[in-house]
């Protein structure tokens, strides 16, 4: 549970976000959120940003590149990486990663909705929700049809042991880095909070 519901209640996670009704009928689902002691159009620009071309995964860069990515996270904001449409690729690693033998690795937006949300293909949606005029929450929400087969069941341990927890690890980080950015541009009011 800590894995799939980190940072989030119970009224969160029953709360409708855009891109839920991609999959009606979700039988896999993670959450996870981060409250951020600064305004949410002070967020969305972070967001807006990620990509292996662009701003990175504000997670952990060292990791990501003992992999062979050449992932770097920005700690400004980057007008040039302002703007993200519908059928863009958020690039996960460099287009030669693994001789090119992956193609273009990434995820293909499928919705934006401006100072928000972004749905990304295969991972989920990235929400910006404001709080108050000083405070925000961060979610990110993966839904999957976790539909029944012979070849999910043969991979469940290694998704339970392998998967889940590095995809917890590195998503977590990411909902971190883009707190502490956000909460450094506001200065000495933000201090730092709980997720």
């Amino acid at each position: 549970p800590v894995y799939l519901h980190w940072g989030t209640t119970p009224a969160e996670r029953m709360m409708t976000l855009p891109g839920d009704d991609l999959v009606p009928d979700a039988r896999y689902r993670v959450d996870h959120g981060v409250t951020i002691r600064a305004p949410a159009d002070s967020v969305w620009p972070w967001l807006v940003q990620i990509g292996q071309d662009r701003g990175g995964f504000y997670s952990y860069s060292w990791l990501e590149q003992l992999a062979g990515a050449d992932i770097h996270n920005a700690d400004r904001i980057h007008p040039e990486w302002q703007q993200l449409k519908r059928g863009d690729l958020v690039r996960a690693t460099q287009p030669d990663y693994l001789g090119g033998r992956l193609g273009e690795p990434g995820w293909r937006v499928l919705d934006v909705v401006p100072g928000r949300a972004i749905i990304l293909q295969n991972w989920g949606t990235f929400v910006v929700h404001p709080v108050d005029a000083q405070t925000s929450r961060f979610f990110v929400r993966t839904r999957g049809d976790g539909a029944p087969s012979l070849l999910a069941v043969l991979l469940g341990p290694i998704n339970v042991f392998v998967f889940e927890p590095a995809h917890f690890i590195m998503q977590r980080r990411m909902l971190l880095g883009v707190r502490d950015r956000a909460e450094a541009m506001m200065g000495p009011v933000a201090s730092g909070g709980q997720p």
